[in-house]
């Protein structure tokens, strides 16, 4: 097995042991074509671009790869309802600084890229729903680990 698919499964098991209630978004290159149900609080990884650092040795490349991770929200409020929209925005911002802090210290990545660092979100986003409003927020992370050829 590669190691991008060691590192897949970690990742899963990280957002979903720090977030049990958080469903898997299906479509996570499209947030908003999900289904309210699973926006309502929701998670979405996604890899991205990977670059060969063309540093090879010992028949190990090595490569760095972009994650991204979105987490989703249901606003239970108006649009004129200030206190309960920033509230959910202020809870996506917990959750998500429990994600960067565990994605720093976590001893399983450290074993398979131990390179590794948060490289920005987008800011709080909002989706209109047809029944309700979402907020979410994305984070980047950027990855480095070496396989063997």
């Amino acid at each position: 097995m590669s190691k991008i698919t060691t590192i897949y499964d970690e990742f899963i098991t990280i957002v979903e042991t720090l977030f049990p209630t958080r469903y898997s978004l299906p479509d996570t290159m499209l947030i908003e074509n999900n289904d309210e149900r699973f926006l309502e609080n929701g998670y979405a990884i996604h890899f991205g671009p990977s670059l060969n650092t063309s540093r090879t040795v010992c028949n190990q490349v090595t490569t760095q790869r972009q994650v991204s991770i979105t987490l989703t929200k249901a606003i239970y409020a108006t649009h004129r309802d200030l206190d309960k929209i920033q509230a959910a925005e202020k809870a996506l911002f917990e959750d998500q600084f429990s994600l960067l802090s565990n994605f720093q210290l976590n001893e399983e990545l450290d074993n398979i890229c131990p390179k590794r660092s948060f490289v920005s979100d987008n800011g709080v986003e909002r989706i209109l729903g047809a029944q309700k409003n979402f907020v979410m927020i994305e984070s980047v992370f950027q990855i480095e680990y070496h396989e063997n050829i």
